[in-house]
């Protein structure tokens, strides 16, 4: 039987959700049992005629009495050829979940089955049962005939029961496997012969329910759903404000993939919903809770409906103990990563399937169903107990004597086909080529004499006034340890991009001997000497850390017990240890005042040196509790800084976080102190940040303290479903456009007006489809926030990705990745000097200096979305600090609801943009401040003041013109419209721009850099599944490109003529491209798929 026929022609489909009978006829007259349809069907001619879907198939009658259990249907079906057939349909409940249906065909002269298609993305992995006899469904397709025989018996494990058909006579049935093409399997089941023309199935069917019985948690519940104000110690789900709880989960009893659960409502319960156990960042909530168990309860399964937040490293997350009746227990160990994941973008894991998503005010959100054998005994008791790592949130519990089938992944691979082409990828770009940007640089860095701040912004001393702005990459781990050729190499690599700097990250492991690692190893830093020489020639500056991942052997702390390989643990013995604190200073003083043989003079007195973070991501609230022995340490510290300040020991909890973490703020500020004037007694003098993680208002108060403000952040990172940063890696693929990420706006409201802003570490990773929309976006906030340094994260990681053709995959890296290497070029332009102009009016959060504010206490989220029409930022301090800080062009101040001055400043309106408060940009768009045209929030769409840049949330489009760079993000039928080119994107998702080569206005310039970047992977990257959000193998070369093609129109000056190249990932012209005179511009087909290979990237160059 050939079935290669589309699925719109099928007549089954998968219903997600059953209806109020598991078993019915649908509208067509097909039999709809347990959310599969079953449909008569006639294979004939190379063609399959199918009930409800075929035109020969024509339903008379239909009678449909769900409440008395009566179906039927009747009509005829013409076949070509052939004598009108008539069939009939007739469906009788005979009891709760039981039916009779029967299936009768008159004037046949053909066979006909009865046909049901069954989704491979659901079903692969689960087994039907024939007779007793259980098959498997692959998971990866190897035959198109999977099975065939008799059976009597048919069991079909569905979502949320079991489906058993059973004929009193043997039924022959084939099952086949049809994907790729429908992603069905298929089980066809004879109809019999009980005249010569007629064609009869009497069935029985039976839905078998998986059961459960949610356990009552009402008196174990500590927590609500909805949090309205943060770190209080009260409230709901983990204590983080209302921008980030969990309100929008519904109370009731719910079914989450066939498990009953009682989703506690919190109205009727004192408030408490869930049970949420302590962990590190929240050591103030119980560590156990226990619940009597209501009589007769048992079955052979416990699920658990749950999830954790600031997830640890380690596996062990606590344990449930059941008590029986009969007095004996029995212990489960859930484990963290295996079964549950962060309740922050959900991935499925081993033992833990998402089963409800949503999405708050801050993140993708989601909870997972874990399911545990039990012994089939009545449960007493359930009690739940925290390891005191991870933090715990139990939301419901359930027993049941099934455990339902869960969502088995069908492996998907890149292959090359007509959606997959292989592209070039070249990481070295022929001089002089279009992708050739190192014109743009002023080399030699330095030249002007080191950087410093005025006017809040990053200048050189030697051209004063001018805001200079740093856009480049990261180089990491051994990478920067480049043999001479190879630094010659890389520095021209980064030339070539046009980067003006480069951050040297994760070197100092590899700097420092193996046995005293403040001290350097002599070949490793005469390479990186070499390395920074050649980068200060080509006009390539330089910004770095001082402490990153530093590993110890044993003894070199002498506190520490054994040999140091947790970097947050240094970091946490950082703040208080005096030995960690002289071992760093060894360093720092031997890496910063070494002179270098080949420029000359040692890094702390070089000009190429732009800024310096003093320890990487070395939050003290985020590190202290790194491990036991420091977590020990600080509980030590604390305990002698009350008794130090005489203060109470029994407090509450909220009042025991308070003291701890005036403790932690104490702590920090005074190493804080000590490490400026170290680094400054060298002699060192480019400016100085840290805590280069967090956009809370508390780090806000923190960073007033600093020369310039550093934040790190991501889209789509990835997590790891086994062991840290090895696949299978875990990651989302959802679009930044459509949802609220980390970049780049969360990172807006962390900006402190008055200092120069940097974010040293970027990137929307592999392996998500929608990666090459980062740098666009990025570039363009960045210029529109007047933004002093973007970053990317990273360019390699290690030597091999820079040397080696084939080497592995990465997450980061755009050694490795053709559409982010190209894409930067985008991001670069936008946000130059000459890309989008920072916005002319600005928005200011004030906060005071000293009034405290708990660490965990979130800014409005709603501060961050008004980044995208106009400039935001924070002012710490008093009203007459605050008057010299605030930006000429505020217009407005804004009340985050924590430390907001008594007295602000009169001559300013004040809005309130405490956490919750939604409506903040309509507010602000109704006094006037803002035009409407701005903002239209049914559609999520946000211009910025000058209408230069356009987001569309809901359309997932994005838009950006400047006088050097235009650039659009185009799902497949979107258009966008700029003043030098125009694009429609036809075929698949689409990055168009245009990108000047030489920094004069697109419509000026003689050549033009012209990108459609879609998607790239290698052969045979491998996922778990079609959704593509967990990787499970990097791949082999060739690299493959996403198919794309888009129509673009240039308005170019009146006469001017161009002509337009395909060009490769070196730069190299392959076939020209027809150019089009329309309605005074000039059109092109740009496809990706072009007869000399896919491509990603045009020159499109002027006629003179």
């Amino acid at each position: 039987m050939n079935c290669r026929f589309a699925v719109s022609l099928l007549c089954f489909a998968f219903s997600a959700v059953l209806a109020a009978a598991p078993v019915s006829l649908d509208v067509k007259g097909r039999l709809d049992a347990a959310g599969l349809l079953f449909c008569g069907d006639n294979y004939a001619n190379r063609r399959n005629y199918t009930q409800g879907s075929a035109k020969e198939w024509k339903l008379d009658k239909l009678e449909r009495d769900p409440k008395a259990g009566r179906w039927s249907s009747a009509g005829e079906v013409q076949l070509p050829d052939a004598e009108k057939i008539t069939f009939s349909g007739e469906l009788r409940r005979v009891a709760e979940n039981q039916y009779t249906y029967d299936f009768t065909l008159r004037n046949v002269k053909y066979n006909f089955t009865l046909r049901a298609a069954i989704p491979a993305n659901t079903f692969a992995g689960r087994s039907l049962v024939f007779d007793g006899k259980p098959f498997r469904l692959p998971l990866e397709k190897k035959n198109l005939s999977l099975s065939s025989g008799s059976a009597r018996k048919i069991e079909i494990p569905c979502d949320n029961g079991s489906l058993v058909i059973e004929s009193g006579q043997p039924v022959y049935f084939n099952l086949h496997d049809y994907r790729p093409g429908t992603k069905t399997f298929s089980l066809l089941m004879r109809m019999q012969k009980t005249e010569e023309s007629v064609r009869e199935l009497h069935l029985k069917l039976t839905y078998r329910p998986y059961s459960s019985t949610p356990l009552d948690l009402r008196k174990a519940v500590n927590m609500g759903f909805r949090d309205e104000t943060a770190s209080d110690g009260k409230g709901g789900w983990t204590d983080q404000g209302p921008e980030n709880d969990l309100r929008m989960l519904k109370p009731g009893l719910r079914m989450f993939h066939g498990t009953k659960f009682d989703i506690i409502d919190p109205a009727k319960n004192g408030g408490r919903s869930c049970l949420v156990l302590a962990g590190v960042a929240r050591d103030y909530m119980p560590v156990r809770a226990e619940t009597a168990v209501a009589p007769g309860i048992k079955g052979r399964w416990l699920f658990l409906l749950h999830a954790v937040a600031w997830g640890s490293s380690a596996p062990e997350l606590g344990k449930v103990t059941l008590t029986y009746e009969d007095g004996t227990t029995e212990i489960i160990r859930p484990r963290n990563g295996y079964d549950v994941g962060n309740w922050w973008g959900p991935s499925p894991r081993a033992n833990g399937e998402v089963v409800w998503t949503g999405e708050n005010r801050s993140s993708y959100v989601g909870l997972y169903r874990s399911a545990y054998p039990v012994q089939e005994k009545e449960i007493r008791k359930i009690e739940f107990e925290s390891a005191n790592r991870a933090v715990w949130m139990i939301v419901a519990a359930s027993v049941g004597n099934e455990r339902p089938p869960r969502f088995m992944s069908v492996p998907f691979y890149i292959t090359a086909g007509k959606n997959w082409k292989p592209v070039d990828f070249s990481r070295d770009v022929l001089p002089g080529s279009v992708l050739d940007f190192s014109g743009k640089l002023d080399a030699p860095a330095g030249k002007y004499g080191p950087v410093v701040i005025r006017n809040g912004h990053f200048e050189f001393s030697g051209k004063p006034g001018v805001q200079q702005r740093f856009y480049g990459t990261n180089l990491c781990s051994a990478g920067p340890f480049l043999p001479r050729e190879w630094a010659e190499r890389f520095a021209d690599r980064m030339a070539q991009y046009g980067f003006n700097i480069v951050r040297i990250h994760h070197h100092d492991g590899g700097i420092g001997r193996k046995d005293r690692t403040y001290e350097l190893d002599a070949e490793k830093n005469d390479r990186l000497d070499y390395l920074i020489y050649c980068l200060k020639k080509r006009g390539i500056y330089l910004t770095t850390d001082l402490y990153i991942s530093r590993r110890l052997p044993a003894g070199e702390i002498p506190e520490y017990p054994g040999r140091l390989t947790n970097i947050g643990s240094y970091k946490a013995m950082f703040w208080i240890l005096d030995s960690v604190w002289e071992n760093w200073k060894t360093h720092v003083r031997n890496y910063l005042a070494h002179v270098n043989p080949y420029t000359g003079v040692a890094l702390k007195d070089d000009s190429v040196l732009v800024s310096v973070s003093i320890i990487n991501e070395g939050n003290i609230k985020s590190c202290w509790a790194s491990e036991p022995f420091t977590r020990k340490l600080y509980e030590e510290r604390f305990a002698q800084w009350r008794a130090a300040n005489n203060l109470p020991q029994n407090v509450s909890p909220g009042e025991h976080t308070r003291q701890f973490e005036r403790f932690l703020t104490e702590t920090y500020e005074k190493r804080y102190a000590q490490m400026t004037e170290f680094v400054r007694s060298l002699g060192l003098k480019c400016p100085l940040t840290d805590q280069n993680m967090g956009t809370t208002p508390k780090l806000s108060q923190m960073r007033r303290d600093y020369d310039y403000v550093d934040v790190h952040g991501y889209s789509n990172h990835p997590a790891f479903a086994r062991t840290p940063w090895q696949l299978p890696s875990l990651s989302g693929q959802t679009s930044a456009l459509a949802g609220s990420f980390p970049v780049p706006w969360h990172l807006a409201s962390s900006r402190l007006f008055g200092k120069p802003f940097a974010v040293t570490e970027w990137d929307y990773a592999y392996p998500n489809r929608f990666r090459a929309e980062g740098a666009p976006v990025i570039g363009a906030y960045g210029g529109l926030q007047g933004w002093d340094m973007l970053v990317q994260f990273a360019y390699s990681h290690g030597q091999e990705r820079i040397m080696k053709e084939n080497a592995p995959g990465s997450f980061f890296d755009i050694a490795v990745d053709p559409v982010k290497s190209l894409g930067v070029r985008i991001g670069g332009a936008l946000f130059s000097q000459n890309g989008i102009r920072p916005a002319d009016k600005a928005f200011a959060v004030r906060l005071t200096a000293h009034d405290e504010i708990p660490f965990e206490t979130p800014f409005n989220g709603s501060i961050s979305l008004l980044g995208q029409i106009a400039r935001v930022g924070v002012v710490v301090g008093e009203n007459a600090e605050a008057e010299k800080l605030l930006p000429r062009d505020t217009v407005a101040i804004l009340n985050p609801g924590t430390a907001f001055p008594k007295d602000s400043l009169p001559r300013l309106p004040v809005f309130d943009a405490a956490p919750g408060k939604d409506d903040l940009i309509a507010r602000i768009v109704r006094s006037g401040l803002i035009d409407k045209t701005r903002f239209e929030a049914e559609n999520g769409i946000f211009r910025s003041l000058d209408g230069r840049i356009e987001l569309n949330r809901k359309a997932q489009t994005f838009r950006a013109v400047s006088d050097v760079c235009e650039a659009f993000v185009l799902p497949a039928g979107r258009s966008g419209k700029g003043d030098f080119l125009s694009a429609k994107s036809l075929t698949g998702r689409g990055v168009i721009a245009a990108v000047s080569t030489d920094n004069r206005p697109l419509k000026e310039t003689d050549r033009i850099l012209l990108l459609h970047l879609t998607d790239s992977h290698r052969t045979k990257t491998k996922f778990a599944s079609s959704d593509m959000k967990q990787l499970d193998s990097w791949g082999t070369l060739p690299y493959l490109a996403a198919r794309g093609e888009a129509e673009i129109t240039l308005n170019p000056e009146p006469g001017a003529q161009y002509r337009l190249f395909a060009v490769n990932t070196a730069g190299k012209r392959l076939n020209e491209i027809p150019l089009v005179r329309k309605n005074n511009g000039l059109s092109a087909m740009l496809k990706v798929f072009q007869p000399s290979g896919a491509v990603f990237a045009y020159e499109l160059q002027k006629i003179k």
